[in-house]
């Protein structure tokens, strides 16, 4: 089990998972007279369409609701008020800023090398309004306004669409992306999706750990049909 990726907003939790082709939805309503929050999980392609029924987060586990999202968010919170963790990635992104010369595949190719990924959020006329980075070596996660107003999402409006302003670099190396990819097998899926952070707060989930289990149990029937010893 990985240790925990630190985010502290959903914005920021959701665009860690989209990293692992994960979409997370927080849904609102009211039943019975009384309001409710819950989070919806879907698996998807690299483009991030849906490639599987929207699952409730009731199913894989408590920790991974709303309430166990919520708390994990103001653990978070607090310990990077009080500098238990903060950014390590300013210059990694300052020199792929200037390493990719205003083009935003280089950019995305430059981060990656130093296992950050960067998640961009555009409105349908594709105008950047928000930018989050994901730093995968150190498990955080950060929208760029909090590294600083030079990492807005005004700061790459302006460094996409005037490279020209742009000093040159050297050219940069071979991309290694730190993606893992998911199974095509939904179950197996989710189950090594849901791997890649844990939050302990409220200790092991008997759900979550039942679900763990059962699905262990049809990944092994299934190497046995195949004929796999």
């Amino acid at each position: 089990m990985f240790t925990a990726y630190r985010f502290q907003t959903f914005g920021e939790f959701s665009a860690m998972l989209s990293c692992f082709n994960i979409e997370a939805r927080q849904v609102r309503g009211e039943f019975e007279g009384s309001p409710y929050n819950g989070i919806v999980y879907t698996l998807t392609d690299d483009a991030g369409r849906p490639v599987c029924t929207p699952i409730k987060s009731s199913l894989i586990g408590k920790r991974f609701g709303y309430e166990g999202i919520e708390k994990r968010i103001a653990v978070n919170v607090r310990d990077f008020r009080n500098r238990k963790w903060q950014p390590k990635i300013h210059d990694a992104v300052t020199l792929a800023m200037h390493g990719c010369r205003g083009n935003r595949e280089d950019f995305i190719r430059l981060l990656g090398e130093k296992g950050i990924d960067v998640v961009f959020r555009e409105n349908e006329e594709g105008r950047i309004y928000g930018v989050t980075f994901i730093d995968h070596r150190n498990r955080e996660v950060y929208n760029g306004s909090r590294l600083g107003k030079e990492f807005s999402a005004n700061a790459f409006k302006q460094l996409f669409n005037r490279p020209q302003e742009l000093p040159e670099s050297e050219s940069p190396g071979q991309y290694t992306s730190t993606r893992e990819s998911l199974s095509d097998n939904m179950e197996s899926a989710i189950e090594q999706a849901f791997g890649i952070f844990s939050p302990d707060i409220n200790g092991p989930d008997p759900q979550e750990e039942a679900l763990a289990r059962r699905l262990q149990r049809k990944k092994k029937k299934k190497r046995r049909s195949r004929g796999i010893s």
